[in-house]
């Protein structure tokens, strides 16, 4: 079992790579958090081990991140977006 990241914002700038590797779990902890990607989002999961990004909240993958056991659960709009762009 791999430790979650628990992120607010994130930002890969241009002519960065951020690589997830197989088995990664990132959690984002608010409706203003998120990944922006100006440079290179690498998401190496596979069917047996996957790349999440999910809730905070979501005690499914990643354990009870928050502590608070079966307190809060995860919905739509607990994290904002992965954006990406292109940068000129």
């Amino acid at each position: 079992n791999r430790i979650p990241y628990v992120i607010s914002t994130l930002t890969v700038n241009d002519g960065s790579m951020l690589t997830l590797e197989a088995g990664t779990v990132v959690k984002f902890d608010g409706i203003s958090s998120g990944i922006t990607v100006a440079g290179t989002l690498l998401s190496q999961g596979t069917a047996e081990s996957p790349v999440h990004l999910t809730s905070y909240k979501d005690d499914n993958v990643g354990g009870d991140t928050n502590g608070d056991g079966a307190a809060s659960s995860p919905a739509p709009g607990d994290w904002r977006s992965l954006f990406t762009y292109l940068v000129d």
